[in-house]
């Protein structure tokens, strides 16, 4: 089964995005559901081939359209973790207080380790969280996506005005490298700033030594 639309020169013509293969078709290899529900990164395109690569103009929006449909799923499945993160610590947390209440009232010692045991799996979600910062992802990648629907839309106007199909395939080009590269240091940007402030050192007022901040 094909990966990438079958056919970009609807895209060429101005077409309708139903005209391509649909997300579902894309995504979702039969026996590898569950790897796309959670797979959100962004995967390098292959070359294009038959009505992909007519021109040079076909192939700039066949490129588009492939990181417009990664960077759309890749939203989608940070969307889904952070939902998932934020509503399950809060139910976690929830499940230690009503079972804090139970061991008041029943003594049971067994429900202490219950309690603990939600707490730790709130730490081991939270570090992950800190490790991938799916929420900082998410909104990241829907600014990159409406980018990427604008450039979209803008070049496939400009392909139906007789305007030199070289020229604008390159200028096409040109800007969806800015637009990745400026997502890529924006990223890396926020990345080290995470990694600055986790090891800046503080003074701790008790010893008057030199700790850093955890």
């Amino acid at each position: 089964m094909a990966r990438y639309p079958a056919r970009t020169s609807d895209l060429r013509l101005g077409g309708p995005i139903s005209t391509q293969m649909s997300r579902s078709r894309r995504y979702h290899p039969r026996m590898n559901r569950m790897r796309w529900y959670f797979d959100g990164g962004i995967h390098t395109p292959k070359p294009p081939e038959g009505e992909d690569a007519e021109d040079e103009l076909t192939m700039a929006l066949y490129y588009i359209r492939h990181y417009l449909d990664d960077f759309t799923h890749g939203r989608d499945v940070n969307k889904r973790k952070a939902k998932y993160v934020t509503v399950g610590s809060a139910c976690a947390n929830a499940a230690i207080v009503i079972v804090g209440a139970l061991t008041t009232l029943t003594s049971w010692p067994v429900l202490g380790v219950v309690s603990a045991s939600i707490a730790g799996l709130i730490s081991i979600v939270a570090a992950w969280e800190e490790i991938l910062s799916n929420r900082e992802l998410w909104i990241r990648r829907s600014e990159t996506v409406l980018q990427l629907n604008e450039l979209d839309r803008r070049y496939r106007v400009l392909a139906l005005n007789g305007q030199e199909r070289a020229a604008l395939a390159q200028a096409a080009l040109d800007e969806l490298n800015a637009v990745l590269g400026a997502h890529t240091r924006g990223w890396t940007k926020y990345r080290q700033g995470q990694h600055t402030s986790a090891n800046t050192p503080t003074v701790d007022s008790q010893t008057s030594g030199t700790t850093y901040s955890p």
